[in-house]
């Protein structure tokens, strides 16, 4: 979809952070201990948790490589997010991190960004099902040498593979997600690079994958939505016989694999001054502002830059019925110009 002047103007004031890093996971716990004790919340599955590996992977000069240990993504059963130190909805995130996939492991796809169904802070557990760029290991060509990592908007199966790589070495992977002005047609891009490659110091003009698009489902078919906004990212366990090391996750607004940053806290969750919820909305949207963006009026403007409601928050009152709107991608815009979008279904 064309990107429209008037968005690009409406919302070019969007949230501004110093730091770079959105989060920063080298994994440095103790071996065996489980993620759900160092920092992950388990979102679905109780059994086989995620454990930490007796070591970390390796991959010269990036900044991830060699710090603390590794997860043992090996398993079915419970699955594990965790919240950046913000919440995104434009520019670009970039979620890198190392793999290795120790064994024949069947198509299953392990790592994925996310949002929360009903963002209020301090606590973020219920994890929305818009699950974006999905990250897969398919079977290679001699399943017991050789894997292929895939790429998915939001599909159940890849939207494309890369060539045969080999079981057992470390690669480093960066997951990309694209915000773009407009309804479905946000881009997921993965990027694969193996311990004989220059780490690019630029972002390459051409992923390994992508950049690819929503896709469609249902009964009529329908495309998928952009995200909201992105505020986690997440490991998977979905079949016993899976067999992946990851270590080494940063996520990103920029291009930098070697730079240590500056990175935000996990827990600070201040620095987005808006959450919206349920997210996507049928029908009441709540709003949870911080106290200095009380009694503030507010804009909901929809994808043509049209503004189609508005009216007044405070303390007391901070829903908003949405159920008049048709399903789509808004946008709601305080007096102050913060801002924050969501989806009506």
């Amino acid at each position: 979809m064309k990107k429209l002047y008037t968005l690009l103007v409406l919302f070019s004031f969007g949230f501004t952070f110093g730091q770079v890093n959105y989060l920063v996971e080298h994994f440095n716990y103790a071996a065996a201990a489980p993620l759900t004790s160092n920092g992950w919340t388990a979102h679905s599955g109780t059994t086989n948790p995620i454990l930490v590996s007796s070591a970390g992977l390796n991959f010269s000069g990036y900044v991830g490589s060699g710090v603390g240990n590794a997860a043992l993504v090996n398993n079915t059963g419970e699955d594990l997010n965790k919240p950046f130190g913000a919440d995104i909805n434009s520019g670009s995130v970039y979620a890198s991190f190392l793999v290795s996939v120790t064994a024949a492991t069947p198509l299953v796809y392990f790592f994925h960004l996310g949002y929360y169904a009903n963002p209020t802070a301090p606590v973020y557990t219920a994890l929305n099902t818009g699950f974006r760029a999905r990250t897969y290991i398919a079977p290679g060509t001699d399943p017991a040498t050789q894997f292929k990592l895939g790429l998915a908007f939001n599909a159940t199966t890849t939207q494309g593979e890369t060539l045969n790589l080999t079981i057992g070495q470390t690669y480093l992977v960066v997951v990309k997600y694209k915000f773009i002005t407009g309804d479905f047609n946000d881009e997921v891009s993965l990027f694969v690079y193996s311990t004989a490659d220059a780490i690019p110091t630029t972002e390459p003009a051409a992923p390994t994958l992508g950049p690819f698009t929503n896709t469609t489902s249902g009964t009529p078919a329908a495309p998928t939505v952009d995200a909201p906004v992105l505020q986690a990212v997440v490991l998977r366990q979905a079949d016993a016989l899976q067999r992946i090391t990851v270590d080494g996750i940063v996520v990103r607004s920029v291009w930098d694999l070697v730079n240590v940053g500056t990175a935000l806290s996990t827990n600070n969750f201040e620095l987005s001054p808006i959450r919206l919820y349920p997210n996507p909305v049928a029908s009441v949207l709540n709003v949870n502002i911080n106290s200095n963006l009380i009694n503030q009026s507010y804009s909901i403007i929809d994808g043509l830059g049209r503004v189609v409601l508005n009216g007044k928050l405070n303390e007391i009152e901070n829903t908003i019925n949405v159920e008049q709107l048709s399903k789509g991608i808004y946008y709601l815009k305080l007096s102050d110009n913060k801002s924050s979008k969501f989806i009506k279904e």
